[in-house]
């Protein structure tokens, strides 16, 4: 079984774009390497991420999420066993209001999310929305 798990939360430090760039990028790469699949946004010091695969992996790194200092106020959207095929890989942006973001990168962060169930899909989209709007 698979499992699926959605928060935002805040970044404990202002952190430069360089910073931003290595923390997702590093991201991506650890995730990848755990077969975690899913999304993870950063913009004005506020974090989206969904993570899915394997319960285990995806329960071990909620933990280490929740214990990363570089976050406060995780808050969680949902955690849902999920049946869909998994996400296309695993997505990370850096949005800013100093950078017009692209209509099509905005699709593709939306796209990812259709490989959810209905219920955790329709969930992630509203705060998703409600997170876009905010930056």
């Amino acid at each position: 079984m698979r499992l699926a798990i959605c928060y935002v939360s805040n970044s404990s430090s202002d952190l430069s774009p360089k910073e931003i760039h290595e923390l997702l990028s590093d991201c991506q790469s650890q995730n990848n390497k755990r077969n975690i699949k899913g999304l993870l946004l950063y913009s004005e010091g506020n974090f989206f991420q969904v993570i899915e695969g394997d319960t285990q992996e995806v329960k071990t790194l909620w933990t280490e999420i929740k214990q990363d200092e570089r976050h406060k106020s995780i808050i969680k959207i949902f955690e849902e066993e999920i049946e869909t095929p998994p996400f296309d890989g695993y997505l990370c942006d850096f949005i800013s209001e100093d950078e017009k973001h692209p209509q099509h990168n905005l699709k593709r962060i939306f796209d990812q999310l259709k490989s959810l169930d209905e219920k955790p899909k329709n969930a992630a989209e509203e705060v998703l929305k409600l997170f876009l709007k905010c930056h």
